[in-house]
């Protein structure tokens, strides 16, 4: 199983080792957190994301903010600007009203001195050069008037710019928003996904144990095995004690290894080292009808293989005797718990006699006078016939 977590040092950390589902906590190091602590996930092989914490958002949050406010302060400054140069235009305005104004006196001047033309002759040319000049400073006026219509447009188009920078940055604002709640959806899933890894390694500690009960539970089951070992050295196979001056080959022992000799050494040893299949052990200790006997109640075929039944529940053992009828084959069976004896068995008992021919006469008079009962036999209750016993399991190997 994967390493469910790692941590350590921000230079220690390497993102390509990580496995999916795995979590790296960097304790110190980390230039992207404000403390340098933060923690990644690994979503596939190689690739992880970092979740952020409340201190980190809230930077994030902070430097997003603060580029909105520089923004806004630019667009600021060009509505000042564009402020400034709409006085300019107010100025120039009022400007140009005076200056009107003062084209307006120099007319009024030049109907007079029209009027007055033989006196006002030599001031006429000064009058005409004072209008010429009027006139071209009413142009002026008329193209300053221009240029501050187009900084108004211009200004408006500034006004339009900070506008939608505004929007920008409203827009910027709902992003971060978004962002900081799948980080939080993150976290929490996060959350999830560890206490789902926590519930798993806690399967997985029981899965062991578990595997640990029922390894010290096969070590039991084996330690009879062993001995049943141990007690076949004076065993004969196909006539031949087992000692450790002959030798079996594969046919002798059913072990399925034609051609091969091994010492009554070397096959304890194989047995030993597992070099023997188990069903060639189960076929030497256990071939097909042999009977297997313990004090526990589990199935020999999950221990040591084969096809096993129950036998001789409630009945005892009893050797063969091929002259006896009752015991002259296998698996006969017989006998019961219990028997209630017969007269014959016991003996009948007489409880009275007739009393004639016993010294009371054997005329009329006595005949028959005397009578104590007749012969008879009383109900008797059954005996139980049980021989000392100790209760086992027994098996026979079908298979």
């Amino acid at each position: 199983m994967a390493i469910v977590m790692r941590r350590g040092k921000y230079n220690d950390f390497d993102a390509s080792k990580m496995l999916p589902g795995e979590i790296a906590v960097v304790l110190s190091g980390d230039s992207s957190a404000v403390d340098g602590r933060t923690f990644y996930i690994c979503f596939e092989p190689g690739k992880v994301k970092r979740l952020m914490t409340f201190e980190d958002l809230k930077r994030e949050i902070d430097s997003v903010t603060a580029d909105i406010v520089e923004q806004v302060t630019v667009v600021a400054d060009k509505a000042e600007n564009a402020g400034d140069r709409l006085d300019a235009a107010d100025d120039i305005l009022d400007l140009l009203t005076q200056k009107t104004t003062a084209a307006n006196t120099a007319k009024t001047q030049l109907e007079s001195a029209t009027g007055t033309a033989n006196t006002a002759r030599a001031n006429l040319v000064t009058v005409t050069t004072a209008a010429n000049t009027a006139k071209g400073q009413l142009d002026t006026s008329t193209t300053a008037a221009n240029t501050a219509r187009t900084n108004l447009v211009n200004t408006t188009t500034a006004a339009d710019t900070a506008k939608n920078n505004l929007t920008t940055a409203t827009t910027a604002a709902n992003t971060a928003k978004g962002q900081l709640d799948t980080a939080t959806s993150t976290a929490n899933t996060a959350r999830t996904n560890l206490a789902n890894v926590t519930t798993t390694a806690n399967t997985v500690k029981t899965d062991l144990n578990t595997a640990v009960s029922k390894a010290n539970e096969a070590i039991g089951n084996l330690n009879p095995i062993q001995e049943q070992i141990d007690g076949i050295k004076n065993t004969k196979v196909n006539g031949k004690i087992l000692s450790s001056d002959i030798t079996l080959n594969g046919s002798d022992i059913h072990a399925g290894i034609q051609g091969e000799t091994l010492t009554v050494a070397q096959y304890l040893q194989s047995l030993a080292d597992n070099k023997l299949e188990k069903a060639s052990l189960l076929n030497l200790v256990y071939p097909v009808g042999a009977i297997y006997i313990s004090i526990t109640s589990t199935n020999p075929s999950t221990i040591i293989g084969g096809t096993w039944v129950a036998f001789a529940q409630g009945q005892t053992l009893v050797g063969v005797n091929p002259s006896d009828a009752d015991f002259n084959m296998a698996q006969k069976t017989g006998g019961s718990k219990t028997i209630s004896l017969t007269d014959t068995q016991v003996g009948a008992k007489k409880s009275g006699v007739e009393a004639t021919g016993y010294g009371l006469g054997s005329a009329a008079a006595f005949a028959n006078r005397v009578l104590v009962g007749y012969s008879h036999s009383n109900p008797r209750e059954e005996i139980n016939q049980l021989q000392p016993y100790i209760t086992v399991y027994m098996w026979r190997r079908t298979a």
